[in-house]
């Protein structure tokens, strides 16, 4: 049985890409060796995941910011031209 709501847990981390981000990591943990944290028996390793962060259990980190790369972004094609004439 969950206790969570999928919209809550959206809300509560910030977006559907983050939750995705920390459930597959989570997911990752759990697979290679560990054990829910979750009150209850779920079988079902997803709601074990879902239950851990509506329990406030497992977070997601942001990276530090020494890890974080900086994305160079080509010039375009008309600054190339401009440039040549």
């Amino acid at each position: 049985m969950k206790d969570f709501d999928e919209e809550g847990l959206v809300e509560k981390i910030g977006g559907k890409f983050k939750l995705a981000a920390l459930v597959q990591k989570r997911m990752r943990q759990l697979l290679l060796s560990g054990e829910s944290m979750a009150r209850g028996n779920s079988t079902k390793l997803l709601n074990s995941i879902m239950q851990e962060i509506w329990e406030g259990k497992i977070e997601l980190e942001a990276p530090p910011p020494e890890e974080v790369s900086e994305v160079e972004v080509p010039a375009s094609t008309e600054e190339k031209e401009g440039e040549s004439a």
